[in-house]
């Protein structure tokens, strides 16, 4: 789920399904822009 960071009770902004399973201490990652 993608959750808005000023408003952490409000309902996610996008859900997204993933096919295989996340494993534990996996982190996101900010990628710059392609433009």
């Amino acid at each position: 789920m993608i959750l808005s960071a000023q408003d952490f009770t409000a309902e996610p902004l996008a859900r997204a399904h993933l096919p295989v399973r996340v494993p534990l201490g996996l982190h996101g990652s900010w990628v710059p822009t392609q433009e």
